[in-house]
């Protein structure tokens, strides 16, 4: 944090756009710091219903991932798979009487494959986030809180230990 370096931004009209005037939800892969998924959640102010970027570089350059996803989207979702590859969820909210959803992509997928079997159709969602230690995947949002089994049950887990300082005197 000593030093910043302003990154290809997702709002100046480099992927063929005029620019967002939505929120930008973004989440990295837990193998690899350089691996950054961005989902710009528009709708609140205007009707374009959002894209989903992947950047391997650490933002330098972005690849659109949307695909064929046309519901309003909200956020993002990585977990690593059986082999270390990135699994991402996508989120999308309920709005304008479109039913909100969850789609998965696997590393090789070419696009999104729906996952909303029970999901509430009418949730508008404030945040999901993957519950590792049972491999569940939790959202919650307007229809209360929510969960169901990741995709991939059966991965293994990123250790990322932390301390509250560097040393503790106390025993």
């Amino acid at each position: 944090g000593e030093t910043w370096n302003r990154k290809p931004s997702l709002t100046d009209g480099s992927f063929g756009n005029s620019g967002w005037n939505g929120k930008l939800f973004f989440a990295v892969s837990p193998t690899n710091g350089n691996v950054i998924y961005a989902c710009l959640s528009n709708g609140a102010w205007s009707s374009d219903v959002g894209k989903v970027f992947k950047s391997t570089d650490g933002g330098d350059s972005w690849t659109d991932l949307t695909g064929s996803v046309s519901e309003f989207l909200k956020c993002i979702v990585i977990q690593p798979d059986a082999s270390g590859k990135d699994l991402a969820y996508l989120f999308t909210t309920s709005k304008n009487g479109a039913a909100a959803k969850v789609y998965y992509r696997e590393y090789a997928m070419s696009d999104w494959a729906d996952y909303s079997t029970d999901y509430p159709a009418g949730m508008n969602v404030n945040l999901a986030m993957p519950f590792f230690r049972d491999s569940k995947l939790r959202v919650g949002g307007s229809a209360s809180v929510w969960e169901s089994p990741l995709a991939e049950p059966d991965f293994y887990p990123v250790i990322n230990p932390w301390v509250g300082k560097a040393v503790y005197n106390c025993t």
